[in-house]
């Protein structure tokens, strides 16, 4: 069987993965594929934690803090930021101080 350019190029590819991965002491495995899979919505997960900033969106307060949520202090700022950059809302900054959450409007 005789190979083209283009698949000489993958398989050298593919050789290279191979010798890093038994280099390498962490364990996985590389494929190749034709295209990425269609990006999921993540806005169904977020909306849970949108009453915080629609709240915080229609106070008068430019600097709250968000408190008895339930929730760790980074994994709340990390699903805020999210929303906020779903939304576009670039006004809005969120940080975490003391394992407290801060939303802050600019």
């Amino acid at each position: 069987m005789i190979l083209s350019s283009h698949h000489l190029e993958h398989a050298n590819d593919y050789i290279k993965l191979l010798q890093c991965i038994i280099v390498s002491d962490l364990h996985f495995s590389l494929h190749p594929v034709d295209s990425k899979p269609v990006k999921k919505n993540r806005v169904k997960g977020l909306r849970k934690y949108a009453p915080i900033i629609d709240a915080f969106l229609e106070s008068e307060n430019r600097l709250v803090k968000v408190e008895n949520t339930g929730k760790e202090a980074y994994y709340l700022s990390l699903q805020l930021r999210r929303l906020c950059k779903e939304r576009g809302l670039d006004s809005v900054d969120v940080t975490v101080r003391n394992k407290e959450v801060y939303l802050e409007k600019f």
